[in-house]
């Protein structure tokens, strides 16, 4: 049993640093320049750095605002095509909303109760799945960014907040592992809790439910039975 509660914390532990991760990056750029999506970096124009909630042009950063659209700047001052799918930015405010999944998922898995544990599961599976799609999703808009701003004669990278969802996504996975584990290693030690309380399985067990009564069936005694010399 200690095993398995050990277990079951390793998990919960899993999904409190996942949310954390999700956490870091929905405080990306513009509210933290430090972690970001894509840089791209040209020595004639600011750089351009974008995140969660919109973008940084050099030391300019805009207010933080849901969908946001990045345009670059040509050599002769105008501004150029989009560098953002905008459409796609959207759907970034789904990293706080998993983040916000995981976190409900570990207060559920903090009880006790096998109900409870279920309930923990099933947001944590929930919180995977939506993970995944959103980070397929982030791999669409950042990749095409990167490949804008590189044909706009920007040096570009990928910063640090494709790896934090990334890493959430793993972390994730091993916590779905490790509760599933414990819930089947509590679920057979129960069954067999049930089953030594009555007494064991096999022809001993069977003999010792019957309590004093002669297994064969009769309510009679074998020493009480008299041999057919000594019957009238």
């Amino acid at each position: 049993m200690k095993a398995t509660s050990l277990v079951q914390k390793f998990g919960l532990l899993c999904l409190v640093l996942a949310a954390l991760l999700l956490l870091l990056v929905s405080v990306s750029v513009p509210l933290w320049n430090s972690v970001y999506f894509v840089k791209g970096v040209n020595s004639r124009v600011p750089t351009v750095t974008l995140g969660n909630w919109g973008y940084c042009s050099g030391d300019h950063c805009p207010t933080a605002f849901l969908g946001y659209t990045v345009y670059t700047t040509l050599k002769n001052g105008d501004l150029g095509p989009s560098v953002v799918i905008t459409g796609l930015t959207y759907v970034l405010v789904l990293h706080p909303i998993i983040a916000g999944l995981i976190i409900i998922g570990v207060l559920f898995g903090l009880g006790s109760s096998p109900a409870l544990g279920l309930v923990s599961l099933v947001f944590s599976l929930l919180a995977f799945v939506v993970t995944v799609v959103v980070f397929a999703l982030d791999l669409v808009l950042f990749v095409t960014a990167h490949h804008r701003l590189s044909n706009a004669n920007y040096t570009t990278s990928y910063g640090s907040a494709f790896w934090m969802v990334l890493a959430s996504i793993v972390l994730q996975l091993v916590a779905c592992f490790t509760t599933c584990f414990a819930r089947n290693s509590a679920r057979k030690e129960r069954e067999g809790g049930n089953s030594g309380s009555q007494g064991g399985g096999g022809v001993g067990g069977w003999i010792a439910r019957r309590g004093a009564k002669n297994p064969f069936g009769d309510d009679m005694a074998m020493g009480d039975r008299k041999h057919f010399w000594q019957k009238k």
